[in-house]
């Protein structure tokens, strides 16, 4: 590898991804390099995805999506077989499949395949977890590797989606057709939204909070960006949920049931 091409101070902050370094550092190194990239930042991060926690990971991953270039980086690490398509969570991989850049979104859809089928057709043959007894442990395990970046239940989990405190009062049945088909009733503040800003940056969030100066997106695992209007290039609604559809992969009613227990309970 060549070396750095940005800001000297780079050279500080890279070691501090280290495993031997609290979390919080690390992130807050993240960060850092984040603003300081001169375009060497997807490789020296992509060296180290091996050395970072899952937590680590979502952050990575979030400041790589940021710009096509990155992005680009991280799918062809991903095609290569260097890191798992499934180490991404569902809003990650709905950001790439939405980016503004044809090839990332062509790659993104590439990789990321939703199965073949109607929604009505999943929701039907899913439909047999209703009438299940649910494993409330396995749930938790589920909800951990496929809800929690997104969805917050009691202490655990991000409020990027809907709090499971307040989805589980619709009923289960309800609930498998929002599992299932997470496009099909939107609620406007839950709403994905693509912004590009001047200097190329391309992020896909909720928007949290607004004034007549900025915007604040809120992504996956509860990070949060505020952005100048002044640097917003161009900002459209998908008319999409974060969560993609898909999630059903993997997954038997079985493992539905005792996904939907655990929510319930």
């Amino acid at each position: 590898m060549g070396a750095v091409t940005w800001d000297p101070s780079a050279e500080t902050l890279l070691p501090l991804l280290s495993p031997t370094q609290p979390e919080e550092l690390q992130t807050a190194a993240l960060n850092a390099l984040d603003q300081l990239d001169r375009g060497a930042l997807a490789d020296e991060l992509l060296t180290r995805w091996n050395t970072l926690s899952p937590r680590l990971r979502q952050t990575t991953a979030a400041i790589l999506i940021k710009r096509p270039a990155r992005a680009q980086a991280l799918l062809d690490s991903i095609q290569a077989g260097k890191i798992h398509a499934a180490e991404l969570p569902p809003s990650q991989v709905a950001a790439l499949r939405q980016s503004f850049d044809k090839s990332i979104k062509a790659l993104a859809a590439k990789l990321f395949t939703i199965p073949a089928g109607k929604r009505e057709d999943v929701i039907k043959r899913f439909t047999p977890a209703l009438d299940l007894q649910g494993n409330i442990k396995h749930g938790h395990e589920i909800y951990l590797a496929k809800c929690a970046t997104c969805h917050r239940k009691a202490s655990e989990g991000s409020a990027l989606g809907p709090d499971f405190e307040t989805v589980k009062n619709a009923g289960k049945e309800k609930l498998l057709t929002n599992i299932l088909d997470p496009n099909r009733e939107v609620a406007p503040n839950y709403t994905a939204y693509v912004i590009e800003t001047d200097e190329g940056d391309s992020q896909v969030g909720i928007i949290a909070a607004e004034s007549a100066a900025s915007v604040t997106l809120r992504m996956a695992s509860g990070i949060e960006t505020v952005l100048p209007r002044k640097s917003i290039k161009t900002m459209r609604s998908t008319g999409l949920s974060m969560m993609p559809e898909g999630l059903e992969q993997d997954m038997k009613p079985q493992d539905l049931a005792d996904l939907m227990e655990f929510i319930m309970r």
